[in-house]
């Protein structure tokens, strides 16, 4: 059997954990830090959707880096942006301001993540492929239990800044791990950079990608929110609904890459996305700490289950030279997904309350089942 634990594969595990690290402890304090200078809900569905904004142009020109063998630079340079607008939020003096540093922060992770992509893809064994995508994805798994948890307690007991010190602390810790990371080759013609249409898309793994998108969806609903309708139910720290996320994901890739390189993709992506859509209707309706728990125990199973297998589906789909651009296409999906829910269900939570966003958010995963499972009966069907 091919070696999957190598030395460059646990460096850029480790980067990969303090980056994401770094990085979650922000997300459930911004939307607190935003209410408390009185935004709306839409106001603070479109600061933060311009991270996805500002993701989706950054990643297919690093694509343009990854394919001339310049992973390294490309990720290093991602992980020095996220730093600096890290820094940025807490020098921001009004709401404008706060929003160029979220969209800075979505340059510098857009470019960090789909290098932290291609670089795992390159490291990890054909014949292993959903599983070393499961274990790199329980570097996110462990930064998802401990960065939400993390960046609540700190931001109640210590304040916003003292937060974003922890946060550029544990950042410098993932530049310093990258440092130790062998160079990539090239996997396409070097000579000049010119950007072209193809770096935004792949056609060959646009059905995945499609899936990602509606995971986006229900995730932009579902995390974004969930600190202001804990607030609204009472419930003023949701750290315990980040940390069971975090657990059961941590707890699903264990298994879920194994299963899904011995049985197919179906057996993990459609039980994935029936969780996803009950975290929906649970946190629909809530009505204490115990709801939430729950929502985010199945949304922790079912994308944590989803994520890196639809990552792998796409990594199978592309040839290696597109693997760059493929990669990329996958996570602007998602992230185009994400930015897309939070504007929508910002809106919808003002105007119709979250009990009903959380119930329309629901209709993403239904639409994914039908889709996948036309999909999967029409391919059966095929000679």
């Amino acid at each position: 059997m091919s070696t999957l634990w190598t030395k460059p594969f646990v460096f850029v595990s480790l980067a990969n954990f303090f980056t994401f690290f770094g990085f979650q402890t922000i997300i459930p304090i911004l939307p607190l830090y935003l209410d408390s200078w009185g935004a709306s809900g839409t106001q603070v569905g479109l600061i933060l959707s311009g991270f996805s904004l500002a993701v989706l142009i950054a990643r297919p020109l690093t694509a343009l880096g990854l394919e001339r063998g310049l992973d390294k630079i490309c990720v290093l340079t991602g992980a020095v942006i996220c730093l600096a607008a890290i820094g940025g939020y807490g020098l921001a003096g009004s709401l404008l301001l706060l929003a160029f540093c979220r969209m800075l922060h979505g340059v510098g992770f857009g470019s960090a993540s789909v290098s932290y992509g291609s670089i795992v893809a390159r490291l990890v064994p054909p014949g292993r492929r959903a599983e070393g995508m499961g274990y790199f994805g329980m570097s996110i798994g462990l930064a998802l239990c401990l960065g939400p948890v993390a960046g609540t307690y700190a931001y109640e007991y210590l304040g916003f800044s003292y937060s974003l010190i922890f946060a550029g602390f544990l950042t410098v810790l993932g530049i310093i791990w990258l440092s130790y990371l062998p160079a990539g080759e090239a996997t396409a013609p070097t000579g000049k950079l010119k950007l072209h249409w193809r770096h935004f898309f792949e056609k060959r793994v646009s059905y995945p990608c499609l899936l990602a998108d509606l995971f986006g969806i229900s995730f932009g609903a579902i995390v974004v929110y969930v600190p202001l309708w804990g607030k609204e139910l009472g419930i003023n720290n949701v750290g315990f609904f980040f940390l069971l996320n975090a657990a059961c994901t941590l707890f699903i890739r264990i298994f879920s890459g194994k299963l899904a390189d011995r049985k197919g993709y179906a057996c993990i992506l459609l039980p994935a996305a029936f969780l996803q859509g009950l975290a929906s209707l649970l946190l629909m309706w809530a009505e204490s700490y115990i709801w939430l728990m729950g929502a985010g125990i199945c949304m922790g199973l079912g994308l944590g289950a989803a994520y890196p297998t639809l990552q792998a589906w796409v990594v199978d789909l592309a040839p290696l030279e597109r693997r760059g651009a493929a990669l990329a296409f996958y996570y602007n999906a998602y992230d185009l997904g994400i930015g897309c829910g939070i504007i929508f269900f910002g809106w919808m939570a003002d105007a119709y309350g979250y009990p009903s966003m959380y119930g329309i958010s629901a209709l993403s995963m239904v639409i994914y089942l039908a889709s996948y499972t036309g999909y999967l009966l029409k391919k059966k069907r095929r000679p």
